[in-house]
């Protein structure tokens, strides 16, 4: 190891919190909603901007901060006018998610918890051959966290792909049969949805209908 045990089990510790955010995208890729996602990560960055406010003052939030969680801040964390780590994190996810379509932002956070996560701890622990301050055994770590995600990503929609072609095969045959998507928005969902679904639900029962809630572009 590179590093010493005291310093690898810090960094072990900020990046255990770091994949814990990668709880997040993993929930908005398995339906969680984009208004539910864009609100967490809109708490999360105000949280961590009033967080840059107080934290260096010298009333009891600032010294509680200190005493807290300084020894898991990285040297140039405590320099004046420098951001944590996780504040430019939180406000990259929220414009990810806004912006980009579902998919590209869930991979993109995924990229960014696990690829991050595995280049520092590859990098204190192995990495011998520096470019900078960082290293190829750290690159290498990256590549491999994020290409998993990749692999079991695109695992997951083949085989969303595959139960969808069966659903159609039995469509096919009786357009009453499988799964049915009901997409609403949360704005009528409450009001609609008690008087819409347990009708159609009695009517159809080989059809399990699945609510996707959303916004509207």
């Amino acid at each position: 190891m590179n590093v010493t045990p005291e310093r690898f089990r810090v960094e072990l510790a900020r990046k255990g919190i770091h994949m814990t955010t990668g709880i997040l995208p993993l929930a908005y890729g398995l339906g969680l909603s984009k208004l539910v996602i864009v609100s967490i990560f809109a708490v999360m960055t105000v949280g961590f901007i009033a967080v840059e406010i107080v934290r260096r003052g010298e009333g009891p939030l600032g010294r509680l901060f200190r005493k807290l969680f300084a020894f898991m801040l990285r040297e140039h964390e405590h320099e004046k006018g420098k951001l944590l780590g996780t504040t430019p994190y939180c406000i990259a996810s929220l414009i990810c998610v806004l912006l980009l379509p579902k998919w590209i932002a869930v991979l993109a956070l995924l990229y960014l918890a696990a690829g991050d996560t595995a280049a520092s701890l590859v990098g204190l622990a192995w990495g011998k051959h520096k470019v900078g301050r960082k290293s190829w055994e750290g690159f290498a770590g990256f590549c491999a966290a994020t290409w998993a995600v990749a692999i079991i990503a695109h695992a997951r929609r083949a085989l969303e792909a595959t139960a969808a072609m069966a659903t159609a095969a039995r469509g096919a045959r009786d357009p009453f049969v499988g799964a049915l998507r009901l997409g609403v928005i949360p704005t009528i969902a409450p009001y609609l949805l008690p008087f819409a679904l347990p009708p159609a639900m009695r009517d159809l029962p080989l059809a399990p209908i699945k609510v996707v809630e959303d916004l509207t572009d």
